[in-house]
């Protein structure tokens, strides 16, 4: 029963390890980051800036191209693949 119990643990570790998300990178934008939008067609991520009035562009390789101005304290993104624009 014991051997039972140890193989049914290791199996749960293994599934649960195949499912398991990890942390790839660390993108250092503005101050307290809040709302993501992804835009699949130009492969981008978009993160407001709260604290900064701004809104962050990351690109493919994890690095800030841009730094967009935004209203006072931006909370929320969305994208829009019909004319391919990020509104904030």
């Amino acid at each position: 029963m014991k051997h039972l119990c140890l193989l049914a643990t290791c199996y749960l570790l293994l599934v649960t390890i195949g499912f398991a998300q990890w942390l790839e990178a660390t993108i250092p934008v503005g101050e307290n980051p809040w709302a993501l939008c992804y835009n699949s067609l130009d492969n981008k991520v978009y993160c407001t800036n709260i604290y900064d009035s701004s809104v962050s562009v990351i690109d493919k390789y994890n690095e800030v191209i841009a730094t967009v101005p935004a209203g006072d304290h931006p909370y929320a993104l969305v994208y829009n693949p019909t004319n391919n624009k990020v509104y904030c």
